[in-house]
């Protein structure tokens, strides 16, 4: 009977060591953090070696992020870009764990074959284990205002058994790197244009295109783009009809985008730009649409589309391996399709709006349906590289996607159930 006692007591004795062990393991400690190359550019490869002191007996995860402030922020603001997170390595997301969620990527199992360090509790039952991470520096789109600020940060931070996004800003200086300013360098100076259209001509006046401008810019001063409008054509709708620290105006046969001044600043500014028409039904085509880029003129660069009317929006061909049979031979039929576009019924951007939309009040032009239990999202219009080209990004609530739907006040405008 005592030795059944003893027994038991030798037996709770080991699991309060076991659980104190997992209870009080101490943070992964930073040993060293290095990058090659040492001042990258927006978008070369790197080599991060890490070295840290890990507990033997929990996980260690991490994440890293290059960022434009000098300090770890909460995952979502806009600047920081993680490149390795619980989605991958080498996979740049500002926002890998959503509402609070999970954020590090696996560093180290727990491993007890040897103790050669202290964690950041000063635990010795810890190990040395060095990572290797090839990622690439996020291209300049990434941060605010494309990269104009001209200076990234490395951070590297690390916890045991579970990092979290809410983690992430309260990291202790023994847990984390952060690197000296990575200085980025002033680009050559140029720009480009593409054009394209979406949309086809179908001998009908109500028949809308499309025409998409496509731009880069960097390290220069009077970047424009003029759109010309063919004569055949009303403008329905533009965009964008601001942008800050440049200009937009519209005449009866062009309209003209002038672009912020980026001389002598890292970073490259990319956007689009467009223009909704709907055909007046003169003429029979083809109809060229141009536009034009340039140093407020100089060095001009066009971009061209070219639009018939009647253009099929699908064709369809049918071909057959053999043109004669015998009983029991086998034919094989092929059928080919081609797809030239659809019919443009409407278009909605998002470079004419702004702010915050939240509470089931979706932005104009849209419409959204809350969930059977009444959730609803949060859209945001962002303008990253400061120049109008807006887009929409959504925050769920209740783990729904705030997702919306086209308004065009008919009944066709519905949601569907199953």
């Amino acid at each position: 009977m005592k030795k059944r006692v003893f027994k038991t007591v030798l037996i709770i004795l080991l699991y309060l060591f076991i659980f104190s062990v997992f209870a009080f393991a101490g943070a992964p400690k930073v040993v060293s953090v290095t990058m090659v190359p040492a001042n990258p550019s927006y978008g070369d490869l790197v080599n991060i070696y890490i070295t840290a002191c890990v507990h033997n007996y929990t996980p260690a995860f991490i994440a890293i992020a290059f960022s434009n402030k000098n300090t770890r922020v909460a995952p979502g603001t806009a600047g920081q870009v993680f490149v390795v997170s619980k989605i991958g390595v080498d996979r740049p997301s500002v926002n890998p764990g959503p509402n609070g969620g999970e954020l590090g990527y696996t560093f180290a199992p727990a491993d007890s074959s040897v103790s050669n360090c202290q964690d950041c509790s000063n635990d010795s039952n810890a190990h040395l284990v060095t990572m290797t991470y090839v990622v690439h520096v996020p291209d300049s789109s990434f941060f605010s205002s494309c990269g104009e600020q001209g200076t990234l940060y490395l951070h590297v931070g690390m916890k045991d058994s579970y990092l979290g996004s809410s983690d992430w800003p309260g990291l202790s200086s023994c847990q984390t790197y952060t690197s000296g300013a990575i200085t980025q360098p002033v680009p050559s100076q140029s720009f480009t244009i593409a054009k394209s259209v979406e949309g086809t001509l179908q001998a009908a006046t109500t028949d809308l295109l499309l025409y998409r401008i496509d731009y880069t810019y960097a390290n220069g001063n009077g970047f424009r783009i003029v759109e010309d409008i063919p004569a055949n054509f009303t403008v329905v709708d533009y965009g964008p009809r601001s942008i800050p620290s440049g200009s937009v105006s519209a005449g009866a046969s062009s309209i003209t985008w002038n672009f912020p001044n980026m001389s002598g600043q890292p970073g490259t500014k990319e956007g689009s730009v467009w223009v909704l028409v709907q055909w007046n039904g003169s003429g029979s085509g083809p109809f060229t649409n141009t536009a034009t880029g340039s140093w407020s003129g100089s060095n001009p660069q066009t971009s061209s589309v070219t639009t018939r009317v009647g253009d099929a929006a699908f064709t369809i061909t049918k071909a057959q391996s053999a043109e004669s049979l015998l009983t029991g031979s086998v034919i094989t039929y092929y059928l080919s399709y081609e797809v030239n576009g659809y019919q443009l019924r409407a278009f909605e951007g998002f470079d004419n709006m702004s702010g915050t939309y939240s509470g089931g009040s979706p932005p104009p032009g849209w419409r959204f349906l809350p969930t059977s239990g009444g959730a609803t999202g949060t859209w945001t219009i962002e303008d990253p590289c400061n120049v109008g080209d807006r887009w929409i990004t959504g925050q769920a609530g209740s783990a729904q996607y705030p997702g919306l739907l086209l308004n065009r006040g008919t009944s066709a405008d519905q949601f569907c159930d199953g």
